[in-house]
């Protein structure tokens, strides 16, 4: 299994489909093998990827954070992922996303907005965009059909109660022992990090810090 992943890495790299990647193996004993292929920047061929690369997880986000750690709030009894949140939340009580439930927002089945463009719409106080995230009309009635959208995450960090990185720490990455996980700014004299695709979106100022993570110590499985 080892040489069909480097083969295929490796591959990705020659069709220039990325200038190089990180990969790791592993289970919940640790990890099992890792390596490296390619470089940080096309233009500069002589700064190979390193075991310790930075990565910005861009819309991983979701997975990494958010989603994540919402499940453990499930896995405690906390919350029921069927009940429409008008329910125990007043800050949507009465409103058009009262009757969205956290597994329609999980599933990107909530019928929201599918435009971003927070600044655009809210501008860039923190009260002004949530109030405006949490109060606008739906765009089609809950579990109509599946459409992406970044706003289902935005919910469930404000649903949580706490900041996106303290809700990370706390039930996601320490628990995992994810120790080189973690929100932007990167501290001090970070291992060489990848350059962001130019097709990734710039997060907006509410969305989130960028997260960042270093593959091999993150993800075993």
């Amino acid at each position: 299994m080892i040489d069909r992943i480097e083969a295929l890495l490796d591959v990705g790299v020659r069709d220039k489909v990325y200038p190089g990647a990180v990969w790791a193996v592993g289970d919940s004993s640790g990890i099992c093998a890792s390596g490296t292929t390619g470089v940080l920047d096309p233009d500069e061929p002589e700064a190979r990827m390193r075991p310790d690369t930075v990565f910005d997880a861009a819309s991983l986000t979701k997975i990494l954070t958010v989603w994540s750690s919402i499940g453990t709030f499930w896995g405690d009894s906390v919350l029921d992922l069927d009940q429409p949140l008008g329910g125990f939340w007043p800050e949507v009580e009465g409103r058009p996303l009262g009757a969205v439930t956290a597994r329609h927002l999980l599933t990107h089945t909530a019928g929201l907005p599918l435009r971003a463009q927070l600044k655009n719409l809210y501008g860039t106080d923190p009260q002004a965009i949530r109030a405006g995230v949490l109060h606008e009309a739906l765009h089609r009635p809950p579990g109509e059909t599946v459409e992406y959208t970044d706003r289902a995450a935005l919910i469930l960090g404000y649903l949580s109660g706490q900041r996106l990185d303290q809700l990370a720490d706390a039930r996601t990455w320490l628990p995992l022992g994810m120790t080189s996980t973690c929100f932007g700014p990167l501290p001090p004299r970070p291992p060489p990090a990848a350059p962001r695709p130019n097709w990734t979106r710039t997060p907006t100022p509410t969305s989130r810090a960028q997260l960042t993570t270093s593959p091999p110590a993150c993800w075993a499985g």
